[in-house]
């Protein structure tokens, strides 16, 4: 079965155990790509490694997962997007005081 073949099946599938595949991490990759294409699986509340299609999951199963996204993207900005942006900030100012010590001793070159 080729990769697209392995593909159009999980796409129309309602509900995923990757354990049922071959290679979980190929079906994670199809999932992922499925993703980007609007096809959403979310994991199931009936167990690890199991995902059901987001229009046939439970309010319960989306209330869950879109709460672990909002703390995951909450952890990623303070873990590291908010660290990289001070760091950038603070590497900008480091660049602009240069310029400013620049401009002050060309002037001072000036007298």
């Amino acid at each position: 079965m080729t990769p697209s073949d392995l593909k159009e099946i999980v796409s129309q599938q309602h509900i995923i155990k990757t354990s049922d595949y071959q290679s979980e991490r190929a079906i994670r990759q199809i999932l992922s790509q499925l993703r980007k294409e609007g096809i959403i699986f979310i994991p199931s509340k009936l167990g690890k490694g199991i995902y059901v299609r987001i229009d046939q999951a439970s309010k319960e199963e989306i209330d869950v997962y879109a709460q672990s996204q909002a703390k995951h993207f909450k952890t990623q900005y303070f873990n590291t997007m908010l660290p990289m942006k001070k760091y950038v900030k603070d590497q900008h100012l480091q660049s602009l005081f240069g310029q400013l010590e620049d401009v002050v001793s060309d002037e001072g070159d000036h007298d």
